[in-house]
């Protein structure tokens, strides 16, 4: 899937004229001004737009992602595969599973790793029920235990 195509794909939820683009930065005075809810949910429609067209992305790394009017917006494809494709190699700045190789399973829990990491700052490759502390109990924890166990979904209310 290209970008191109993707935007167009993506607009057709969040029809923006003339949108203000910036990058998608992870900086702790960033990550402080995000809204984190908003944000899960659009990261969901992306990935649902893409299970749509029968791809899906092999692991979330923000530098792949841009703002436009602070909505998020894949704006890089280099991590987009078809849903059946093997593993890619890891990035360096990408949020991963350890030790899951289907291509759908890995996305749904990289989703999650990334959403411990907007809420805690902790980059983590698995994660243990202590690792949690003050998120147990919050739609945050449901929503990122959901991602990571053995038939993951993406639900946020």
């Amino acid at each position: 899937m290209d970008k191109m195509e993707l935007d167009k794909l993506q607009m057709q939820y969040y029809p923006l004229k003339e949108p203000i683009v910036k990058p998608f930065k992870l900086s702790k005075d960033e990550v402080y001004k995000l809204n984190i809810p908003k944000l899960i949910d659009q990261l969901i429609l992306i990935v649902s737009i893409l299970l749509k067209e029968g791809y899906t992305l092999s692991y979330i790394c923000p530098d792949d992602f841009v703002l436009k009017n602070d909505i998020l917006f894949l704006n890089e494809t280099r991590h987009v595969v078809l849903v059946n494709d093997p593993i890619k190699i890891k990035t360096k700045d990408c949020f991963h599973y350890k030790g899951l190789t289907a291509t759908v399973e890995r996305t749904y829990a990289s989703v999650g790793i990334f959403v411990f990491y907007l809420y805690t700052r902790k980059t983590k490759t698995v994660l243990k029920e202590e690792d949690y502390g003050k998120l147990k109990g919050t739609k945050p924890y449901y929503f990122i235990k959901n991602t990571q166990g053995p038939n993951p979904i993406l639900f946020y209310l």
